[in-house]
């Protein structure tokens, strides 16, 4: 996460040009973790952040933390424009930090509140069926896989 405050603090103090005057900056923290989409992960590394970020710049928004596949299930909806960044991020938000609630709880609700049909996880789909494709291919369940065998 001191990498994350580190590059935070250089945004907001305009050390690094990487958002126009006067925006602001919004914090995510993405892992592969089940336990960071547990009912209040998100407010405990919050403040983890707010302590070592202190104090926390106006322009900086409170830290987002979603799972891999909570951000693959979003990016179809942002892509298609069903939802913006800003609109799903800020609704997260709470007058003393960030909501208990994990990410795909809350936006599972914005989803419904807005009436945005739910879309398929395919932001990665095409590199899957790729893959998926290839391991087929190499491997047939009850013939010989072509090619030399493993540990050759």
């Amino acid at each position: 996460m001191s990498q994350l405050v580190k590059a935070v603090r250089a945004i907001a103090a305009g050390d690094i040009h990487a958002k126009a005057g006067g925006s602001r900056v919004y914090p995510i923290l993405i892992g592969d973790e089940p336990a960071l989409q547990t009912l209040a992960a998100n407010r405990y590394l919050d403040e983890e952040f707010t302590k070592q970020l202190s104090p926390r710049p106006d322009a900086v928004a409170p830290l987002t933390v979603m799972s891999i596949d909570g951000l693959d299930e979003l990016l179809p909806y942002i892509a298609a424009g069903a939802a913006s960044w800003r609109q799903v991020l800020d609704v997260r938000f709470e007058q003393d930090g960030v909501a208990v609630d994990p990410f795909h709880t809350t936006w599972a609700k914005l989803r419904r509140d807005l009436g945005i049909a739910q879309r398929p996880h395919s932001f990665l789909s095409e590199a899957d069926d790729a893959v998926r494709k290839r391991i087929v291919e190499r491997y047939r369940f009850g013939e010989t896989p072509a090619g030399p065998a493993l540990g050759e």
